[in-house]
């Protein structure tokens, strides 16, 4: 699948490159539900995405992207799950830029894990956060499959 690159102020949204329908066809607004050609419906959902994008990036005030293009100091590194439900800066009542977030299946640090590591590392050597948040949720479907007597994915 190619890929190219949409800016919308200081937002990158990927989408899909080609399609057979013509932008015109497509509905004007995200509550339109009808899609031109059901194979292009993650094409159609995509558009939706930079639509919802372009309008969230003219809804902002030049002061937020002027003050997160001074960088990042945050005090906290959230580690968390990376379920959908559980947005860290929303949980914690925090604003773009004030936590530097890792989110992972069932937020596990693991010991080889070098993702983890390398957040960690950045988090507390380069951006000097005064506190590390390791946060979980209930019913987390990571946690319940690690703790299955079967689980699935072992040989």
């Amino acid at each position: 699948m190619l890929c190219r690159r949409v800016y919308s102020r200081s937002s990158i949204l990927l989408s899909r490159s080609f399609s057979s329908i013509p932008v015109e066809s497509w509905p004007k607004s995200s509550s339109e539900k009808s899609i031109p050609h059901e194979g292009h419906k993650a094409d159609f959902e995509i558009k939706n995405l930079i639509r919802n994008n372009e309008e969230w990036a003219g809804s902002l005030d030049s002061d937020f992207l002027e003050n997160l293009s001074q960088g990042q100091k945050p005090e906290y590194l959230w580690i968390g799950c990376a379920d959908s439900r559980v947005p860290a800066e929303t949980v914690l009542g925090l604003e773009a830029g004030q936590v530097f977030v890792h989110r992972n299946v069932g937020n596990i640090v693991c010991n080889v894990d070098m993702n983890v590591h390398s957040v960690l590392h950045y988090a507390v050597k380069v951006l000097k956060v005064r506190h590390i948040l390791i946060c979980g949720h209930y019913e987390c479907g990571a946690v319940k499959a690690s703790m299955q007597k079967n689980r699935p994915w072992s040989p």
